[in-house]
């Protein structure tokens, strides 16, 4: 069920990109009668797209004509028609039953509970998601789960991956339930299922060999590209190999996380500008392609500094002897996650601070 931490990482900073909604004011002069039973909620109409980044969220009484993104720890939903597609990245996601999508849900989360009206396609990876029993999908569903309970209506198809599949007494699927599993789904006698698709797997033990062979894969590949990088900053860029050890540090290392922040920000927002979309993209390939060698590119920072400050072993040897010894530390549990962490950001930074803040 894990994801590769550098999509998570672009995920969230893709959603990073707050912009205010613009909130009509009430008139406070205004006198009202109130009646307590019957209290008629003001309705918040928003033309364009909807941002919104922060700890706890709440959205509730708005009409938003055009995609919203929502990113944080626990998030609700409630009584809100979204006239475009709903995308979702959180911990605890509540989205309730007076809620119509008149698009795609994406939602990556925790723990999610659904019980809103969509559209169109769910597209979802969670660690649980529950489909509460007022819910309805129109198109097709894919999931991608621990646990996944049916409770809803399904208009189309549904393609789930699950450890534990539940089809509750309420569940209605129109067309075929496929889901890949390592068990039987547990479904209920008044359940309504069209047709069932299952395909279990069985998690197989890798062979000694496998291993191994996976292991020296692994290594060669990252020695052979820090070592074509280090040759090709050689031939081509030799005043940034000259200058890669005095980027490197603390500093390079906060560069590299504000960028992680500022570039796919600004991607973005360009995004959203519809004459700038050739350049947003361009920009995500090249920063894409910063991240695939920032690693590589510490490792060589690291061995210029210390060529300079010991001339007795030769820059090319100490790269490989870097580059071996990082990749073994890769291997230890959390701390080759924490090294390699610190690597990507640093790399990152040593590129940033050589292009564009350089002297």
């Amino acid at each position: 069920m894990k994801r590769k931490v550098l999509i998570l990482i672009l995920t969230v900073l893709l959603l990073v990109a707050s912009m205010t909604s613009i909130v009509k004011a009430t008139n406070e002069s205004e006198v009202m009668p109130i009646d307590a039973e019957n209290i008629a909620l003001p309705t918040q109409v928003l033309n364009g797209n909807s941002f919104n980044f922060t700890e706890n969220i709440e959205k509730s009484g708005e009409i938003v004509n055009g995609n919203m993104f929502l990113a944080g720890n626990i998030i609700t939903v409630k009584d809100e028609t979204i006239n475009g597609d709903l995308f979702i990245f959180g911990n605890m996601v509540t989205i309730e039953e007076n809620v119509n999508i008149h698009g795609n849900l994406y939602i990556c989360a925790i723990n999610a509970k659904i019980d809103a009206k969509i559209d169109r396609c769910v597209y979802a990876a969670t660690q649980d998601i529950i489909f509460q029993e007022n819910s309805t999908v129109g198109y097709e569903s894919y999931v991608f789960s621990e646990h996944f309970l049916i409770n809803g209506t399904f208009n189309r198809n549904i393609y789930a991956t699950a450890e534990i599949l539940e089809v509750g007494e309420n569940a209605n699927v129109l067309q075929t339930l496929n889901f890949t599993s390592s068990q039987d789904a547990k479904i209920n006698e008044n359940a309504k299922v069209n047709d069932i698709k299952f395909e279990k797997y069985v998690q197989q033990k890798e062979s000694l060999i496998s291993v191994v062979e996976r292991y020296v894969l692994n290594f060669a590949r990252y020695f052979i590209l820090t070592m074509i990088l280090f040759i090709i900053f050689i031939k081509f860029t030799p005043k940034f190999l000259e200058k890669m050890d005095k980027c490197f540090g603390v500093s390079s290392f906060g560069i590299g996380i504000l960028s992680l922040l500022i570039v796919p920000a600004i991607v973005i927002l360009l995004i959203s500008i519809k004459f700038a979309s050739s350049l947003a993209f361009a920009m995500l390939a090249l920063f894409l392609f910063f991240i695939l060698i920032s690693t590589s590119v510490t490792s060589i920072s690291i061995a210029s500094l210390i060529a300079r400050k010991t001339k007795k072993i030769k820059l090319p040897i100490l790269v490989a002897l870097i580059t071996i010894l990082s990749w073994v530390i890769f291997q230890i549990p959390f701390l080759g996650g924490i090294l390699s962490f610190f690597m990507l950001a640093s790399g990152i930074g040593v590129i940033f601070k050589y292009l564009v803040i350089k002297k």
